[in-house]
């Protein structure tokens, strides 16, 4: 814990017995909650779309591309593209 004493010309005291580091070979800031570094980090994954969502559960409700089209107001290739554009981004064959 730092401590940060009431007079301006006192010095940044540290009041753990940690000590801090003498030298760093690369910027980091650690907290539990927050951390910061110069590495490279792994970009967040994204959510995939709303709409292959919505074709892959008709038609895996309907068990049916055709159907899930006719519910869904689109061709029946739509929910084919949809679903394969959701394969592709996941990495699993869904049917």
């Amino acid at each position: 814990m730092l401590r940060i004493g009431p007079a301006r010309s006192e010095r940044l005291q540290w009041s753990s017995p940690i000590e801090p580091p003498k030298s760093c070979k690369q910027s980091i800031v650690s907290l539990p909650w927050l951390s910061f570094s110069h590495e490279a980090r792994e970009t967040p994954r994204r959510l995939p779309s709303l709409n292959a969502l919505k074709a892959f559960e008709a038609a895996a409700r309907h068990e049916s591309f055709t159907r899930a089209a006719e519910e869904l107001f689109v061709t029946q290739g739509a929910v084919s593209h949809q679903v394969k554009a959701l394969e592709l981004e996941l990495g699993v064959k869904l049917f």
